[in-house]
């Protein structure tokens, strides 16, 4: 995997940063995500940072990847010198470049906002959580916008913005109740807050989850550009 050629992928998304609407969306949801969590007067910092992390990952994701044109360019990129794994490399890791600096700004908005006496060291951990959580929601979508489209990344950010947050014991008695186990499962499987609410106290659970999304949807994607490529 040329480390060139990752770089160059990861260089694209820098570039849309400035020449399309992601830069603005992104901003837009910072704003919003920061002032829903000052107004419901949260006394943690991690829930905004994995949500402001997943969502902004999944943003990036569509803008650098799910889009008709990137999907039937990446038989062209592949007749380069380059691998369908330093593709998906490149594109994940410029999702996660972009969430990781979208953590840190609203993280450290909110707690400037909130007037919050938070230390530097708790502020750290909820950065690298949400950076960590962007990393598992862009592997999660990565394969899948290559293979649906930008469906699957607009799925993914409703899931998440939504219902994500909700725990399998929350998931009480009511008119679906036939529907909780597979419920449950989809909370327990894909990236969330939830799920991934122990990441800045260094759970090995969360920290194991997230780390196998980013990896296997990683080399999902690559197996994926093969195939589309074929």
């Amino acid at each position: 995997m040329p480390f060139q050629s990752v770089v160059a992928e990861w260089q694209l998304l820098r570039i849309r940063m400035l020449r399309t609407r992601l830069g603005v969306w992104l901003t837009l949801m910072t704003i919003g995500l920061v002032a829903l969590h000052v107004r419901a007067g949260g006394d943690r910092l991690t829930p905004l940072a994995l949500r402001a992390g997943m969502l902004a990952a999944l943003l990036a994701v569509a803008y650098g990847a799910g889009g008709d044109a990137d999907r039937a360019a990446l038989t062209l990129i592949l007749t380069h010198p380059t691998s369908r794994l330093a593709v998906s490399a490149g594109r994940w890791l410029g999702a996660v470049t972009v969430a990781s600096a979208v953590v840190a700004i609203a993280v450290v908005a909110e707690a400037a906002i909130a007037g919050r006496a938070v230390g530097g060291v708790a502020v750290a951990r909820d950065a690298l959580a949400g950076a960590a959580a962007a990393g598992a929601a862009a592997g999660a979508a990565l394969p899948g916008v290559w293979l649906l489209g930008n469906s699957v990344a607009a799925a993914l950010f409703l899931y998440i913005g939504i219902a994500s947050a909700t725990s399998p014991a929350e998931l009480g008695p009511g008119p679906f109740i036939a529907l909780a186990p597979i419920a449950s499962t989809v909370l327990k499987v894909l990236p969330g807050v939830w799920r991934y609410s122990g990441l800045a106290a260094g759970e090995a659970v969360p920290m194991i989850h997230a780390g196998t999304w980013c990896l296997g949807g990683v080399l999902l994607a690559a197996l994926l550009a093969g195939r589309m490529h074929r």
